[in-house]
């Protein structure tokens, strides 16, 4: 992954962690459609940085389509993997602590 797409992996792994502490938010004041919404932006855009960081890129306008067919395709396959890029940007956003396996609050 080149310095720029990494830039642009950890963007759209921060931006999934905003949406889903907005969703969070939500729920716990009762707004449901606005939690919903936000939840499925927080995995649209986890999902496009996990696809980006293993090297794929949209070739449409449909990017949810094009995300759930890729993600289901490559991410399935490939578990491990993902599992430590996942570990690996959570880091970069601050949530989790080195050597700490738990979500910081």
């Amino acid at each position: 992954m080149t310095k720029e797409g990494g830039k642009k992996v950890v963007n759209f792994w921060c931006k999934a962690l905003e949406a889903l502490k907005v969703a969070e938010w939500a729920y716990q004041n009762k707004h449901y459609n606005e939690a919903v919404s936000r939840s499925y932006f927080a995995v649209l855009r986890a999902a496009l940085a996990m696809l980006t960081e293993l090297g794929l890129k949209p070739d449409t306008k449909r990017i949810g389509y094009w995300v759930q067919a890729n993600f289901a395709r490559e991410c399935v396959h490939r578990r491990e993997k993902c599992l430590l890029i996942v570990h690996e940007y959570s880091l970069s956003c601050g949530i989790y602590e080195r050597g700490q396996n738990t979500l910081m609050k």
